[in-house]
This record gives C-alpha cells, sequence and structure tokens, in this order.
C-alpha cells in the first residue's frame, strides 16, 4: 500500500514511481546500494532491470531522508540483483507471449567456499503494439501505426569473497 507505478505506453516505456503521494522525483532507488536516479531527470529507468536478475526488493515507506538525502522523502526501494547460493548449477528460463514477445535469460552461479558469484544474461524483445488507437478512416485521422518495439539485452555479473565473519 502506498506505492504507484504509472507507465506511458508498453514494454520499455519510460515510467514513473510514486511512494505515500510524493513526486516520483521523492523515490529514492539502489541497485544493489547504488543509487540509479537520472541525473538529469531525477527519476529512475527501473523499467529496463530484468526481473530475471532480480534476487529481492526491500522497501522502507516513509521518510528516509535523514539517512539517504533529499530524494528519500516518500521511501526507498533497495533492488538486489542475484548472488550465488549452494552448490553452483545452471538456470534457464523461456517465455512467450502477445505480440511476439519472448523473454529468454540464463545463467550460472553458486558458491565454493567463501566465495560466492553469479553470471547471468537474458533477452527481452517484443513487437509490442502501437500506443495510438486503431485508425477509424479519414483524413484527420491520427492512428499512427508505428508498433513501439522494444528490445532489452541484458549481463550481470556478481562475484563476492568472505575475509571474516565482518568483511565480505
Amino acid at each position: 500500500p502506498g506505492i504507484q507505478f504509472l507507465s506511458n505506453g508498453g514494454p520499455g516505456a519510460s515510467g514513473s514511481l510514486f511512494m505515500r503521494g510524493t513526486n516520483s522525483e521523492h523515490s529514492l532507488i539502489l541497485v544493489d546500494g547504488q543509487r540509479i536516479s537520472s541525473a538529469t531527470l531525477g527519476t529512475s529507468a527501473i523499467e529496463h532491470i530484468p526481473m530475471s536478475a532480480v534476487e529481492r526488493i526491500e522497501i522502507v515507506r516513509g521518510p528516509t531522508s535523514s539517512l539517504y538525502g533529499a530524494d528519500a522523502i516518500g521511501g526507498v526501494i533497495q533492488i538486489f540483483t542475484r548472488r550465488g547460493v549452494g552448490a553452483p548449477a545452471p538456470y534457464f528460463s523461456l517465455s512467450y507471449g502477445r505480440y511476439n514477445t519472448t523473454n529468454i535469460s540464463g545463467g550460472y552461479g553458486g558458491q565454493i567456499g567463501d566465495t560466492r558469484f553469479d553470471v547471468s544474461a537474458g533477452l527481452e524483445d517484443s513487437d509490442a503494439f502501437s500506443t495510438y488507437r486503431n485508425a477509424t478512416g479519414g483524413f484527420f485521422d491520427p492512428y499512427n501505426p508505428d508498433k513501439d518495439a522494444y528490445r532489452n539485452v541484458n549481463l550481470n555479473a556478481h562475484v563476492s569473497h568472505r575475509f571474516t565473519d565482518k568483511l565480505e
């Protein structure tokens, strides 16, 4: 509750995230502890983060500016990418849907001793749909036959080593 995401079209279209009624610039988004907000727009392009690379998401709702700065008035969303756990093993995912939307992702990850690793790659490809309405005919018809296609090719890697109980 208290979180709203608005998209301006089909896959990959710019979107805005609002927390607890604040502007989208007042919601801080971190990926593995790093800010991903745009220096020019003030918002984050979370629509391009592949879900196959996400391990978990933690949300802190409410004003946290004293800890994170002025862009955390509405709250903080922390996205953690995959980290290797357990015995090293491959994984793979394939899906197909409407508008020739294809999602392919796979990787290899695990833990060997005190070293954790994960390497993954993915592709999201969609013919999508026109964000305008269907054609009705006539001289003043604003129909735009452009299909707003989307393609996202991604690569994600993580390696960490635990030196002591307090140092990784």
